[in-house]
């Protein structure tokens, strides 16, 4: 039996998504980089240290540094953009419902109280969205009430 929550999008706001994915992925380059220059200054200190062989080293150096990037940034870019996006629905899913549930406030619809997943982020705003709507209603409906009475009077 499947769950009725399950999303059924992989991206849910694939521009928002994409962009904290690239976020996540430029932080991620960053980090192979410093880790090539940590290195790098690691194993030319080590080269000048070398009885014996400390030029064959520095001169392997170079070759040695941008393979381990490019292996790291290799391994590290599937996965930090996989977390990136999936870290991502607990915001960005309840964003697309309050969009959703305004537009149809707009269309002139009674959506009902806006739900999000027990587990999603922004549920204080949701209910701040519920109670606006309960005021909105309340007020809407008073309206309605002195319009009433009002016609009512005059016939």
């Amino acid at each position: 039996m499947m769950k009725k929550n399950l999303r059924s999008h992989k991206f849910i706001e694939p521009r928002i998504q994409r962009r904290f994915a690239f976020l996540f992925l430029s932080t991620a380059g960053t980090a192979a980089l410093l880790q090539t220059i940590v290195l790098a200054y690691t194993l030319s200190s080590l080269a000048g240290e070398l009885p014996n062989d400390g030029l064959l080293l520095s001169a392997r150096i170079g070759k040695f540094l941008v393979t381990s990037f490019f292996i790291t940034l290799g391994m590290l870019t599937p996965l930090t953009f996989a977390l990136g996006i999936s870290s991502t629905f607990k915001i960005v899913g309840p964003l697309y419902r309050f969009r959703v549930f305004l537009d149809q406030i707009r269309r002139g619809e009674r959506p009902g109280p806006c739900r999000i997943r027990k587990d999603d982020e922004l549920q204080d705003f949701c209910e701040l969205l519920n109670e606006a709507m309960t005021t909105l209603h309340g007020e809407n409906e008073g309206a309605d009430d002195s319009l009433g009475s009002d016609q009512a009077k005059a016939a």
